[in-house]
């Protein structure tokens, strides 16, 4: 399906700019310190399967591993009351910038008010990597909350592009199949 896509891109250029807001109780973020492929395909199309996220769901087990064990990539759990929430993940880029650049619920969390907590939590471990630029981008596919919630935090909007995009269909078997991980189960069986 080709739709027109606006993209918006919106930085925090210091640490005062963030409005953070408090995690609420048995909400808990914390660092992943072992790659986990799995772990990162699931999560990309469990968050991003309702807002079409689609840049991912054609890499191999390979590929995952490959960009997860760069030392610029960093991915963090959100544990609501004990049940997995959300996650995030931060790119550090070579010019000194870090890129929030996965970011989200899962559905079954929308509308309990975690949105603004869990952006809060990686705006701060963003900055917790002494970057001169923290930056994000979100598009007009993305939740109707989501330009909203990064601005409500500090992050002012500095560009915005408008493109068409061709889009998988809402039903398509892309987001609801994980081939590498059924083959990596079928290898490990073996």
């Amino acid at each position: 399906m080709k739709k027109e896509v606006i993209t918006y891109f919106l930085q925090m250029l210091n640490h005062g700019q963030h409005q953070p807001v408090a995690c609420p109780a048995g909400f808990v973020i914390q660092k992943a310190t072992h790659v986990v492929p799995e772990f990162n395909q699931f999560m990309f199309r469990a968050v991003g399967g309702p807002w079409r996220w689609y840049s991912r769901l054609s890499w191999d087990y390979e590929r995952w591993v490959r960009h997860l064990a760069q030392p610029s990539v960093t991915t963090y759990t959100a544990m609501y009351e004990g049940s997995l929430a959300g996650y995030f993940e931060l790119f550090q880029h070579s010019d000194n910038s870090v890129e929030l650049h996965f970011f989200g619920l899962l559905p079954s969390f929308y509308g309990k008010r975690l949105g603004g907590a869990l952006l809060s939590a990686a705006i701060s471990e963003a900055w917790a990597l002494n970057p001169e630029r923290v930056w994000v981008h979100t598009c007009s596919e993305d939740h109707q909350g989501a330009l909203q919630n990064y601005q409500r935090r500090g992050f002012e909007l500095y560009d915005q592009q408008s493109e068409v995009e061709t889009l998988p269909e809402d039903d398509s078997e892309q987001w609801l199949t994980a081939p590498f991980i059924y083959q990596s189960l079928e290898q490990a069986r073996s």
